[in-house]
């Protein structure tokens, strides 16, 4: 009687401790569950519990622009920018027209900005190079083509800011670090000089900002962002070449002006609006002076 009274208590404590630890590997698992718990890129704007873009969903967006037909069908999938849907569709054609068709878009996920969370999706035509597809949350949380850095706009036009006849103008533009002082800027203590260039000139503007201002950090940073993602990316290679690649030049929004006795192509960086053609409210060099950066 003794020894079934021992099983039985022995039967009961193996009953308990396996309730126990089900019931904390049930709780464990349903807090690690990424179904139940809001998974997102963590943007620096500020909107850290935000959901990414699913791949199938950026990729249909995207399709969808691309076969548009009519503007009404373009006014959705777009945020308001300066080119209206009318516009988009007359540039969609053009696109279309001269580089042959295009192949299918291709996702290649979220882009590491400074600014506003941006998902990306790569559209490659049978001739020519490739556009980027910028897809952005608007204040309800929808994701929405930023057509505006799809068509690399610039007001005015690139072409007549390089020909001298603007004084000032918004750009996206690749930026890289230079050494071309002249005229206007020829004290490099004063000034730290970038090279402009755009896929639609052959041209290279200059433009320049004060050292120690708020537009050098803002270009710096970008600049720091961008060695880290060399470094990460090209790690392995290091090893074998034992020699480091040179970053390639960042997507950037300037707001630009020329001062006066400057040449054509010179122009200094009043604002630098945003670290990729998706631009940033209030301007990212604002936002990092904010943050102390």
């Amino acid at each position: 009687m003794r020894r079934w009274l021992m099983f039985g208590l022995g039967l009961a404590g193996v009953v308990f401790c396996s309730l126990l630890v089900w019931s904390l590997v049930r709780q464990t698992g349903a807090e690690e569950d990424p179904s139940t718990t809001v998974s997102g890129t963590g943007g620096t704007d500020g909107s850290p519990g935000l959901a990414p873009l699913p791949a199938s969903e950026a990729t249909e967006i995207s399709k969808s622009l691309l076969a548009a037909e009519e503007a009404f069908q373009i006014e959705p999938l777009i945020h308001p920018g300066e080119l209206s849907a009318v516009e988009a569709l007359r540039l969609l054609e053009r696109y279309e027209e001269e580089g042959e068709g295009h192949r299918d878009p291709v996702w290649l996920g979220s882009l590491d900005s400074l600014g506003k969370p941006i998902e990306g999706v790569v559209v490659r035509y049978n001739i020519g190079s490739p556009r980027l597809i910028c897809l952005t949350p608007n204040e309800q949380g929808q994701w929405r083509v930023d057509f505006d850095a799809f068509a690399q706009h610039c007001s005015p036009p690139v072409e007549v800011l390089a020909s001298g006849k603007a004084p000032e103008g918004t750009v996206r533009v690749f930026a890289a670090t230079d050494t071309y002082y002249n005229g206007t800027f020829s004290d490099e203590s004063k000034w730290a000089c970038y090279s402009l260039r755009h896929p639609a000139i052959d041209e290279t503007l200059y433009g320049y900002c004060e050292r120690g201002g708020p537009q050098e950090a803002a270009l710096e940073a970008i600049q720091r962002r961008m060695e880290r993602n060399r470094n990460k990316k090209t790690s392995s290679d290091l090893g074998r070449s034992g020699a480091e690649s040179k970053a390639p030049p960042s997507r950037v929004t300037l707001r630009l002006k020329r001062p006066i006795g400057a040449a054509d192509r010179q122009f200094q960086i009043e604002t630098v609006l945003s670290d990729d053609w998706v631009i940033s409210d209030p301007p990212l060099d604002e936002v990092l002076r904010a943050r102390g950066e």
